[in-house]
């Protein structure tokens, strides 16, 4: 947690703070972040930081919680009123994240980070703390059509949840490879239209409703 120093700070250094700290480790990751780099950006002494952060591990994991918070905000614009149909909600919540991906890019990178941070001791098991919430969530998604009937029943729950979260996972691969990224410089613009984005959520979708078989 950050200490009282911080949070009394005025609002625009305070903001001004997380956003150097956030681009260092969006862009660089958790072993290679430097704060030498961040306070040359905020042109205070390095002491500083560690008046309002015990050390790098806490001020990381700090941002990352903002991060997160930010992103459940997409979601829960979704969630509050969510469409009767699973597979309708699959879309509208991986459509809500991309968009939290195309409009804060500093913290969609952090949050994708975190889930490869494996060789920072610091850490913990990081990686394996953010899959399991990735999973959970989704298994909360899928136990509510299980309940509704518009689940297979000869298949554990979590085990779909499973191959669903891993699918959702690989989709900004995906959509990487067929260039759907942001052009440089122009955050949250398409290089193509948000329809054939949707429409190709849809057909992934379609294919983990009803598999490929014919």
């Amino acid at each position: 947690m950050p200490s009282t120093t911080f949070t009394k700070l005025p609002a625009a250094k305070r903001e001004k703070f997380i956003k150097v700290a956030m681009e260092e480790f969006a862009s660089a990751g958790y072993e290679k972040a430097s704060v030498t780099q961040m306070v040359k950006k905020l042109h205070i002494a390095k002491g500083s930081v560690y008046q309002y952060f015990e050390n790098k591990k806490e001020l990381y994991f700090y941002l990352l919680e903002q991060a997160q918070a930010k992103r459940q905000e997409y979601l829960k614009a979704v969630l509050r009123n969510p469409p009767e149909s699973f597979w309708e909600l699959y879309v509208k919540l991986f459509e809500s994240s991309l968009k939290f991906d195309y409009e804060n890019p500093e913290m969609s990178s952090l949050i994708m980070n975190s889930a490869y941070e494996k060789y920072a001791e610091d850490l913990g098991n990081l990686m394996l703390v953010q899959k399991k919430k990735s999973l959970d969530f989704m298994q909360g998604l899928l136990e509510r059509e299980y309940l509704r009937g518009g689940l297979r029943y000869d298949v554990d729950v979590s085990t779909m949840a499973f191959f669903a979260s891993n699918i959702t996972n690989g989709i900004w691969d995906y959509l990487t490879i067929k260039n759907l990224n942001t052009e440089k410089g122009k955050k949250g613009k398409l290089e193509i239209p948000r329809e054939k984005v949707v429409g190709i959520l849809e057909d992934l979708s379609k294919l983990l409703k009803g598999g490929m078989k014919s």
